[in-house]
């Protein structure tokens, strides 16, 4: 980087930005020519972690940067293509060579950015791989009319598929069946919709969670996992750190499947109360007990919704009467009877368990039905 903001090897923290978007566009050229030469597969958890590059000098008379690779790793080569393909790129995009609407590299973000941070008076100079007297040079005129114009016009047509999908990471829940667990890596892996996702955390409680229900019951446990996801298209690929987790029993029970419904439902799933809440497993429990109960003294099995409050609501209904049970999940039974003729009463709300039991067996349900 040249300009007097970079004499005497000065290297303002704005600069930093260009090193960064270096950075991010090699390792993102690196990703795609992997992604080429395995067709299907998902990126290998540690390829990020295995490039790393650092600043081991800033030389005087401008700001050169002199970038190292502190270690090696079997992705190296990976690596280098990656650095080449985006040598390749940035000297098409500067001299005007696009036969092909411009190499792929150019549709990216950190692509269209490279460069923005430069002042007028300024200029950075890319060296090109084995060639140390010859550079790519970016200035803030080259930036503008040709770095961003290309970005614009790559990112109008129709990109290869491994730029076409979305991968993008962010925070969420994920509900899934835990199927293996790690503690010396501090790495899992759940079931998700038939198909297996890994994941990683750092806290020791999470690990101490999880040892706990794993094997308890014949089939894997359900859990509902916060933290940072990494997604392609809709999909998880991957969960890069869980940093909370519920654990949800499911024992092959009639509702079993409908519990895991509405464990996966995130907040907002009522499209006209999008402040409903998730619903809370500690509701999912109770509603359990009470479904066990209903089924051993032979009564109908209610029917099972999520309340916007994050809890469950039991529900026999006729077109005679309703009878409800909402479990909240701070632990707390209503029971209401209501008549179509606009008659309703109410039990008053408990936290004990056996009050609702009797409110089930003195309440003939089955003539709901009738």
């Amino acid at each position: 980087m040249d300009g007097e903001q970079f004499e005497d090897g000065r290297l303002p923290v704005r600069a930093l930005a260009e090193l960064q978007r270096y950075v991010a566009i090699v390792l993102r050229a690196a990703e795609l020519k992997w992604l080429d030469a395995n067709p299907g597969k998902e990126l290998p958890e540690d390829f990020h972690d295995s490039f790393e590059l650092t600043i081991a000098e800033v030389r005087p008379g401008s700001a050169t940067s002199v970038l190292e690779r502190p270690q090696t790793s079997v992705y190296d080569s990976y690596y280098e293509e990656g650095r080449l393909d985006f040598e390749a790129a940035l000297n098409e995009v500067l001299n005007d060579q696009s036969p092909d609407l411009w190499h792929p590299l150019v549709a990216t973000e950190e692509f269209g950015e490279f460069g923005s941070s430069l002042d007028d008076g300024e200029f950075m100079s890319v060296p090109v791989a084995n060639d140390s007297n010859s550079s790519l040079r970016v200035t803030p005129s080259s930036y503008q009319n040709k770095i961003r114009t290309a970005h614009k016009a790559a990112t109008s047509v129709s990109l290869p598929p491994t730029l076409a999908i979305e991968r993008r990471k962010e925070s969420g829940w994920v509900v899934a069946r835990l199927v293996a667990l790690n503690g010396l890596e501090s790495k899992f892996t759940l079931l998700l919709d038939g198909r297996e996702v890994n994941g990683k955390f750092k806290e020791p409680e999470i690990f101490d969670d999880m040892k706990a229900v794993l094997g308890t019951s014949e089939k894997s446990p359900v859990v509902r996992i916060f933290g940072r996801l990494s997604f392609v298209g809709e999909d998880i690929s991957r969960i890069l750190e869980a940093t909370k987790v519920q654990v949800l029993e499911v024992d092959g029970e009639p509702w079993s499947g409908r519990f895991i419904e509405l464990a996966q439902l995130s907040e907002g799933w009522n499209d006209e109360a999008r402040s409903s809440e998730a619903v809370a497993f500690s509701a999912i429990d109770g509603a359990r007990e009470i479904l066990r109960h209903v089924a051993k003294i032979g009564r109908e099995i209610p029917g099972i919704y999520p309340s916007e409050d994050g809890g469950v609501s039991l529900e026999w209904a006729s077109p005679q009467r309703v009878i409800t049970i909402e479990v909240s999940p701070d632990g707390v039974y209503e029971m209401n009877r209501y008549s179509r003729d606009g008659e309703s009463s109410a039990v008053e709300p408990t936290e004990n368990l056996d009050g609702v039991k009797k409110f089930i067996d003195d309440t003939d349900v089955e003539a709901v039905r009738g």
